[in-house]
């Protein structure tokens, strides 16, 4: 009888599809990276920020926003800014890691003066990889 007690308290606690703690599985759910509090602030300290990509003639306008950025076609290449779930295949990241003319592009690696920090690079990378969600 203990047997069967334990099991079933045990069966509350993980998820039965994956065996793992719900509390886990709920947590890993989320999304690693959120555009407003970790992407836009790459883009606003190291693009926009820099005075550079914001307004005026030069695109991206990474100051504006998601829906300046996501699906959108890039000028140069053709090839969107961000395709959700491919940073391979994202202009922008091409860009930000110095792959662009593989896309079609050209120019240097951006920002200019500069390239981003690997943590930085790495969050632009995470966010398009798991889907480029706006914010919630």
């Amino acid at each position: 009888m203990l047997g069967w007690s334990f099991l079933l308290a045990l069966a509350g606690c993980f998820d039965p599809l994956y065996g793992v703690p719900l509390d886990a599985a709920e947590e890993s759910a989320a999304p690693a990276v959120a555009f407003p509090a970790d992407v836009e602030t790459v883009f606003a300290t190291s693009c926009a920020g820099a005075g550079c990509h914001v307004g005026g003639a030069v695109s991206p306008k990474l100051g504006e926003g998601y829906d300046t950025v996501v699906d959108v076609p890039s000028s140069v290449s053709g090839v969107d800014y961000v395709e959700p779930g491919d940073p391979a295949g994202s202009y922008l990241y091409a860009k930000l890691d110095g792959t662009a003319a593989a896309l079609g592009g050209g120019g240097g690696t951006m920002p200019l003066g500069g390239a981003l920090s690997d943590a930085d690079l790495e969050i632009v990378y995470t966010w398009i990889l798991d889907g480029a969600l706006p914010a919630e």
